[in-house]
C-alpha cells in the first residue's frame, strides 16, 4: 500500500495546483487592474473630457472586494497574515503542534461560517441589480464566497501540515517541501 504523501508535497508538479494555488492571485491581481483602470478612467472623464463616467465608482467599489477577499485567499496561502508567535514558540513541539493545530481549526471554522454566509447572501441577492450597471449583486457576493471557499482549503491544508510536521511547523512553500526530501 503507498504510503500517504505529505502534504507540503501533495501538489507539487501538478497543473491543479498552479491553477488552484494561483487562482487567489490571478483574480485578485485582475481585479487590481480593473480597479485602477476604473479610477483612472473615472478621472479622466471628471477632470479632462468634464463629463463624468457614472459607472466607475460601482465598478471599483465591486473590483476592490475582490481584490481585499481573494488577496486575503493568497495570503493565507502562503502564511502572511499577522500573528504573534512569541509565546507559542517556547512551548514544547506537542503543546505547540495543539496549540497551532487548535488555531488554525478556529481560523477555519470561523472561514467556513463566513463562506456559508457570503455564500446565502449571494443566493438571495441573485435578483437585486445593483444601481448603476445593472448587474445582480450575486457577482459581488459570489466573488466573496469563493473567495472565502478558497481561503477556508487553505486553512484545511494548513492544518494538515501542522499534523503531519514533527514540531506543529507550517510549510508554507513547496520549495520548502523539497529542499527537506
Amino acid at each position: 500500500m503507498p504510503a500517504f504523501p505529505s502534504p507540503c508535497s501533495i501538489w507539487t508538479n501538478t497543473m491543479f495546483r498552479r491553477i488552484a494555488f494561483n487562482l487567489d492571485l490571478g483574480v485578485a491581481g485582475i481585479a487590481l487592474a480593473v480597479v485602477v483602470a476604473s479610477v483612472s478612467w473615472g478621472v479622466a472623464t471628471r477632470y479632462i473630457f468634464s463629463q463624468p463616467a457614472t459607472w466607475t465608482t460601482e465598478l471599483s467599489s465591486v473590483a476592490f472586494a475582490w481584490v481585499v477577499f481573494f488577496g486575503a485567499s493568497a495570503a493565507m496561502r502562503r502564511g502572511l497574515h499577522i500573528g504573534i508567535p512569541i509565546l507559542v514558540d517556547t512551548l514544547p513541539a506537542p503543546v505547540r503542534k495543539a496549540a497551532t493545530a487548535l488555531a488554525i481549526m478556529l481560523v477555519a471554522g470561523f472561514l467556513a461560517y463566513a463562506t456559508y454566509l457570503a455564500g446565502l447572501l449571494a443566493l438571495q441577492s441573485f435578483n437585486r441589480p445593483s444601481p448603476v450597471l445593472r448587474i445582480s449583486f450575486a457577482y459581488v457576493y459570489g466573488g466573496v464566497a469563493l473567495a472565502l471557499l478558497l481561503t477556508t482549503a487553505h486553512a484545511a491544508l494548513q492544518f494538515l501540515r501542522v499534523f503531519k510536521s514533527r514540531d506543529g511547523t507550517i510549510c508554507y512553500f513547496p520549495e520548502e517541501a523539497r529542499e527537506g526530501e
